[in-house]
C-alpha cells in the first residue's frame, strides 16, 4: 500500500512533536514532581486493512488501582530487562494484550517520545502494520475488550471533543477524541494526534 510507504519516509523525517501533544494537553494540571528518573514504557499503534481502508488498534485497559485504571489506551507497557530495546516492549505488550505476534508486525517507525507526569513515565511511541484484520486474543487481567477504528473516522473534525473529567484537585474539560462511545484523552490522545498529523500531512493520504 502506497499510503504505508508514504507513512515510513514521514516517520524518519522531523515531527511535529509538542506542537501536536500540546493540542491535546489537560490545561491546568500541575505536574507530579518525583525523586527518581522516569520508567521508560513503550506503546503501538497498529494499523491494519478493512474495508479499503486502515485501522486503528485501541484497548479498554481493565479496572486496577493504578492511574490508568479503565482507559482507553494504544497496547504498551512498562521496560522490563528482557527487553533489549524500547520496540521490543512495544511489541511484546502488544502481544499480551492484542494477542497479535510480533512475527506479524511490520514497524513502520516512531513518533515523538511523551512524558507522562502522573504515573512518572517516558512513553516511546512505535507505528506498525499487519496486513490483514487480526484475530484479537487478549490478555483479561489486562484488557477488557479491544477497539478498532478507522483512519477516515479518525480524521473527521467531529471525532474531536472535549469531556468533563475529574481528577484528585482538578475538575476540568478534557480535549480528546470520541471513539466508539469512548473518550480518548490524556496521553493516548496527544500521542494519537502527533500519529494525525503526520498522516494528515502527507499528500493523498487516502492513497
Amino acid at each position: 500500500m502506497e499510503l504505508l510507504k508514504k507513512l515510513q519516509k514521514k516517520l524518519e523525517e522531523p515531527l511535529p512533536g509538542a506542537t501536536s501533544h500540546e493540542k491535546m494537553a489537560v490545561k491546568g494540571r500541575n505536574p507530579r514532581f518525583f525523586n527518581k528518573k522516569p520508567a521508560k514504557g513503550s506503546v503501538l499503534i497498529i494499523l491494519f486493512p478493512e474495508k479499503k481502508d486502515l485501522s486503528v488498534i485501541l484497548i479498554k485497559r481493565a479496572d486496577y488501582s493504578g492511574p490508568h485504571s479503565n482507559q482507553v489506551s494504544f497496547p504498551g507497557g512498562k521496560m522490563e530487562e528482557k527487553d533489549k530495546e524500547p520496540v521490543h516492549t512495544a511489541l511484546r505488550e502488544a502481544y499480551e494484550e492484542t494477542g497479535i505476534p510480533h512475527q506479524k508486525i511490520e514497524v513502520l517507525g516512531r513518533l515523538t517520545p511523551l512524558y507522562i507526569p502522573v504515573s512518572n513515565f517516558t512513553v516511546n511511541p512505535f507505528v506498525g502494520f499487519v496486513d490483514h484484520k487480526p484475530a484479537f486474543s487478549p490478555d483479561p487481567r489486562e484488557v477488557q475488550y479491544i477497539i478498532t477504528v478507522s483512519l477516515s473516522e479518525l480524521l473527521k473534525e467531529e471525532t474531536v471533543c472535549k469531556n468533563k473529567i475529574e481528577l484528585p484537585g482538578l475538575k476540568t474539560d478534557a480535549p480528546g477524541y470520541k471513539i466508539k462511545r469512548e473518550h480518548v484523552w490524556g496521553a493516548t490522545a496527544m500521542i494519537m494526534a502527533e500519529f494525525l498529523d503526520v498522516i494528515g500531512s502527507i499528500p493523498d493520504f487516502s492513497s
